[in-house]
C-alpha cells in the first residue's frame, strides 16, 4: 500500500522516476529487517539472541561514558565530522543515538513488562536501571520522555509494595549517578528547554527551517499554516540525493512523510509499524503496544522507518513470545 501511495504521489506531483525510486528506501529497509529477523530468530535460538542482546546493551554504558568524556581526544580519528552532542552513539552507527536508545528501550520493556518470557533473566531491575542511565546519557532527548513514560506505566500496572521498592531503588541509583557526576542539572535544563512552548516562536527559526536547519517548532507552525497535504508535494521533493541534505528542516519521519507523500503516506507508515507489532511471529502484546507507541513518538525527531538499528531492534523485541512458544499468524505481507 505504501508503494502505491508513493507512486501515486509521484505521478500527481510529476516527480521523476529517480525521485520515486529513491523514496523506496523507506519501504525496502523495514520489510528487509522484518523478514531477516523472522528468518533467523526461532524457538531454538531466541533465548540466546535475547541474552546476547542484553550483554550488548549493558556494554553500551561504558562506551557512551568514554565517548562523552573523551570527545576531544577521539574526534580526530573520525572519518566524518560529528558534533559533541551526536557523539554518544555507543557501538551503533555514527550519529545513530536514536537507534541505540530504542534498542535499550526494547530491552527495558522486555525486562519490566514481559513476565511470561523474561523468567531466565536475573536482576531485572538492576539491569533496567543500568540501561536507563545509558539512555539518559545519550542525546536522543525524545527517548528520555519515552523512558519516563515506560517507568511510570510499569509502576502503575505493577502497583505493589515490592514494585515501589524496586522502582525506588532503581530511581535512587540513577539519580545518584547523575547527581554525583554533575549531569543532573544539565539534564533537567535540557528537558526544560526542548519542552518549552517558546520553541514554537523563536526568532529566526522559520528561516532556519526553510534553509534546511533543524527547527522543530518552526516545522510544526509551517505545516499547520499550509493546506492539508493528502499526497504531499512528491517523493524526495525536499531531499537532495547528491548532498544527502534536506532542503527543508524535515528531520523526523513525521515531517518527511507528511511533506513528501502526504497524510495518507504518513498514516500507512505507522500502519507498517502497527502490523509488525500486531502480527509479528512471536509478538508479545505486553511489549508490542508500548513499543509501537514509543516508535511513533520517535518519528517526531527521527526517520525511524529508515533506520537499520531502530527497525532491527524493534523486530527482535517483537519476537520474545517465541520463548514461551506462543505465535500469531503473520499478516504483514497484506499491508
Amino acid at each position: 500500500m505504501l508503494a502505491l501511495i508513493v507512486v501515486t504521489s509521484g505521478i500527481v506531483n510529476k516527480s521523476s522516476i529517480t525521485d520515486i525510486l529513491i523514496f523506496f528506501r523507506y519501504i525496502i529497509i523495514p520489510y528487509a529487517m522484518y523478514y531477516l529477523v523472522s528468518l533467523y530468530i526461532n524457538h531454538n535460538n531466541v533465548i540466546k539472541v535475547i541474552k546476547y542482546s542484553i550483554i550488548l546493551a549493558m556494554l553500551q554504558l561504558p562506551v557512551v561514558i568514554i565517548q562523552r568524556l573523551f570527545y576531544d581526544q577521539l574526534i580526530p580519528f573520525s572519518a566524518v565530522p560529528i558534533s559533541a552532542t551526536d557523539f554518544m552513539f555507543g557501538t551503533f552507527l555514527v550519529k545513530d543515538d536514536p537507534a541505540l536508545s530504542m534498542f535499550l528501550i526494547g530491552v527495558i520493556l522486555f525486562l519490566l513488562l514481559d513476565r511470561r518470557n523474561n523468567y531466565f533473566i536475573k536482576r531485572k531491575h538492576f539491569i533496567a536501571a543500568w540501561l536507563t542511565i545509558t539512555v539518559l546519557l545519550s542525546n536522543a532527548i525524545i527517548t528520555h520522555f519515552i523512558l519516563i513514560g515506560i517507568w511510570g506505566y510499569y509502576l502503575l500496572i505493577r502497583l505493589s509494595a515490592k514494585t515501589i521498592l524496586h522502582v525506588g531503588v532503581a530511581g535512587l541509583i540513577v539519580m545518584s549517578v547523575f547527581f554525583y557526576s554533575g549531569y543532573l542539572q544539565d539534564w533537567i535544563r535540557t528537558l526544560q528547554g526542548v519542552s518549552s512552548p517558546e520553541l514554537l516562536y523563536m526568532e529566526g527559526s522559520e528561516e532556519k527551517f526553510l534553509e534546511g536547519g533543524y527547527a522543530r517548532g518552526a516545522a510544526v507552525l509551517y505545516y499547520l499554516n499550509q493546506p492539508l497535504k493528502l499526497l504531499g508535494d512528491g517523493p524526495t521533493k525536499y531531499y537532495s540525493p547528491a548532498t544527502g541534505e534536506f532542503l527543508l528542516g524535515n528531520k523526523g519521519q513525521l515531517f518527511v512523510f507528511y511533506s513528501e507523500i502526504g497524510l495518507f503516506g504518513l498514516l500507512v507508515s505507522y500502519w507498517i509499524f502497527f502490523r509488525m507489532a500486531r502480527y509479528k511471529i512471536g509478538s508479545s502484546p505486553e511489549i508490542a503496544r508500548p513499543y509501537f507507541l514509543a516508535i511513533v513518538i520517535l518519528t517526531v525527531t527521527t526517520q525511524a522507518i529508515n533506520s537499520l538499528g531502530v527497525i532491527f531492534a524493534y523486530n527482535i523485541f517483537l519476537s520474545t513470545n517465541l520463548v514461551s512458544g506462543r505465535e500469531v499468524p503473520s499478516k504483514l505481507s497484506r499491508t
